[in-house]
């Protein structure tokens, strides 16, 4: 399981840290708390791995979402794991 406590933190340390504008860290907090989520969901220990990544963009796309949200998500998660 994930600990969604630790990695939120580590990411809203990090905005913190570069001065990320509210709206941003917003955006992609809410998008990262639901890929945690989908971690959970599927017992994925592994929130770097590329494959769990790759995986729920997929999943993303298959339940239709807007691409602009796919994409807003596709960025939070490359700006968490570089």
């Amino acid at each position: 399981m994930v600990s969604e406590n630790y990695h939120v933190k580590r990411f809203e340390d990090y905005f913190i840290l570069i001065n990320s504008p509210q709206q941003t860290r917003k955006s992609y907090l809410s998008s990262f708390k639901k890929f945690l989520a989908f971690c959970n969901e599927h017992d994925y220990n592994d929130v770097y791995s590329n494959e769990v990544i790759r995986e729920y963009l997929l999943e993303r796309m298959s339940n239709k979402m807007n691409w602009k949200t796919v994409n807003i998500d596709h960025s939070a998660l490359k700006k968490y794991v570089s």
